[in-house]
């Protein structure tokens, strides 16, 4: 799919559902190629959305998974303010009532109310081929998130990738940063694709 057509089903999630979204157009466009990309090297993947917020960031990603005919499933977590943190979207009912106005993605996806750290901490060890991290954008939480969900991704080929790269502000570029440099033997490539994704892929050196 081009962006153009991209575009297409960009604006119809905005003009005909409740689902809100702070992420661009061309940073989903990305999640939407990174997702194609992974699901034709493996036809069966494990995903991880990590928050959720109003689904639009898992819709672009089941989109991926659906062009390319995969059979996998994608995990979206979000704890919806449950722990104290600001959330003003429309909430877990909400987010599976207007993501299922696209049946043909929503049956990727598996959208779970949790903390993210606790929830990660549950999946098995080299599992996941693909995770978008997207929640608390403290250094602290960023850090722990990267902790646990590194040994996770599958050592042989994986993508792990996140938002908000150019906020200086918030605590991303220094955690992943941080995480970049302790983990640099795994990394067969790392970048800063487009406005605020980063991006890393985890591959076993040969």
């Amino acid at each position: 799919m081009d962006y153009d057509s991209f575009l297409d089903f960009y604006r119809d999630v905005i003009d005909n559902t409740a689902i809100k979204t702070f992420t661009l157009a061309q940073e989903l466009y990305e999640l939407y190629r990174m997702s194609y990309f992974m699901c034709n090297w493996e036809k069966n993947p494990l995903f991880f959305d990590d928050g959720t917020y109003d689904g639009f960031s898992a819709l672009s990603m089941a989109l991926g998974m659906k062009d390319a005919g995969s059979k996998g499933i994608l995990i979206s977590v979000d704890n919806y303010g449950s722990n104290g943190y600001q959330y003003d979207g429309i909430g877990l009912d909400g987010v599976k009532r207007e993501c299922s106005k696209y049946p043909e993605l929503i049956k990727y996806i598996d959208f779970i109310k949790s903390d993210d750290l606790n929830y990660i901490r549950t999946l098995s060890s080299n599992s996941l081929s693909f995770a978008f991290i997207d929640s608390w954008h403290e250094y602290d939480h960023v850090k722990k998130t990267l902790l646990a969900i590194t040994p996770k991704m599958k050592s042989n080929l994986s993508m792990l990738c996140g938002h908000d790269y150019s906020w200086s502000e918030c605590g991303v570029v220094r955690a992943v940063d941080g995480w970049r440099e302790v983990n640099k033997t795994k990394l067969w490539a790392f970048g800063n694709s487009i406005y605020s994704i980063w991006y890393s892929v985890i591959r076993e050196k040969q």
